[in-house]
């Protein structure tokens, strides 16, 4: 660990964290710690090993009961949740900087973020946009917890959490929906119905902001790890990577246009689009 710089080693013998190493403590305010553990924890090395069954068939590689997802696993596994829920914010975090610094939300009256975790990306624009009313939807299982990260960003009184299933239907009350790293979840079909929905939630004039990595056409050397995040969302829940073309083919299956993209300092852009 000394080697990989988690560790400095001295004269002496003796270790101490550097500061690589100190993100690695639950306590450190910007701790990585959960994001390491959902990364390298037991349920990555579950569905990695079953890489080969997933390139042969397309579909995520761990066979689960008739319409569950791993969504569904974490809802039964309050300890497996807590974890993702605390990798999220941690990688969370990291973008929000980004993306406020190259986004401007000021312009929109109120924003939900559909299939927002707890709460740390709404929790970071509200923060950023003193005039703006937020919303968060999201599992029921999901949202319960976001009390106190929409507290500790001073929003709670800003910001309505609705529970519900996005599949089914997306409440409205928004002129500006937020999709951070949802799509990016589903195949084509699901991610179609769920734009859609979307879609049907927005007045007319309505705009949809979509959080996403944008893939090169092409693989260069030396360009690995976008394609390991596209494996990562085959084999887990099942999803894909997108390409700009891809997107443009996406929504308009679910009657929406791509209006803009904002590219950050972050792997993520801000993709803008309407209905129509």
């Amino acid at each position: 660990l000394a080697a990989a710089g988690v560790f400095t080693e001295g004269a002496d013998g003796r270790f101490a964290l550097t500061e690589t190493g100190d993100r690695l403590r639950a306590d450190h305010p910007h701790s990585m710690r959960a994001g390491v553990l959902f990364l390298a924890g037991p349920q990555r090395w579950e569905i990695w090993s079953g890489l080969m069954r997933s390139l042969r068939t397309g579909a995520p590689s761990v066979d689960r009961p008739p319409g569950q997802t791993i969504f569904g696993h974490y809802a039964a596994n309050p300890a497996d949740t807590a974890i993702a829920n605390d990798a999220m914010r941690a990688f969370t975090v990291l973008q929000a900087r980004a993306v406020l610094a190259a986004f401007d939300f000021s312009r929109f009256g109120t924003l939900m973020d559909v299939g927002g975790g707890t709460g740390e990306m709404i929790g970071s624009v509200l923060a950023a946009t003193p005039l703006l009313a937020g919303m968060l939807f999201d599992l029921p299982h999901v949202v319960a917890g976001a009390g106190p990260v929409l507290e500790r960003h001073g929003v709670a009184d800003r910001c309505v959490c609705t529970p519900g299933d996005f599949f089914a239907t997306v409440p409205g009350g928004a002129n500006a929906i937020l999709l951070k790293q949802v799509v990016h979840d589903w195949d084509d079909d699901r991610a179609a119905v769920l734009l859609e929905q979307c879609r049907l939630a927005l007045p007319a004039g309505g705009v949809i902001l979509i959080l996403e990595r944008v893939m090169p056409e092409r693989a260069e050397p030396g360009l690995m790890e976008p394609f390991l995040l596209d494996l990562e969302m085959l084999v887990g829940p099942g999803g894909r990577e997108r390409t700009e073309a891809e997107y443009h083919t996406l929504l308009g299956a679910a009657g929406l246009r791509i209006t803009g993209i904002t590219p950050t300092a972050s792997p993520v852009s801000v993709i803008e689009a309407r209905a129509g």
